[in-house]
């Protein structure tokens, strides 16, 4: 997938916020309030995975809405 290519992703949480910082990305930060959606690039979500607990948001506490 490019790395350009933009997604929609949810906070699903419930009724938590949801945060997280990419070092490799000039410690980006994102904050999702419960509910939340947000595009992002596929380069920021496979830098998340890369992370400590990244892959742990992605599967179980924001909504990927893409194939």
């Amino acid at each position: 997938m490019e790395d350009s290519k933009k997604v929609k992703i949810v906070n699903r949480a419930g009724n938590g916020v949801v945060s997280y910082t990419i070092p490799d990305m000039g410690n980006l930060q994102r904050v999702f309030q419960d509910g939340e959606e947000k595009v992002i690039t596929f380069e920021e979500i496979r830098k998340l995975s890369y992370i400590p607990g990244g892959m742990v948001l992605l599967n179980d506490y924001l909504v990927v809405e893409d194939k």
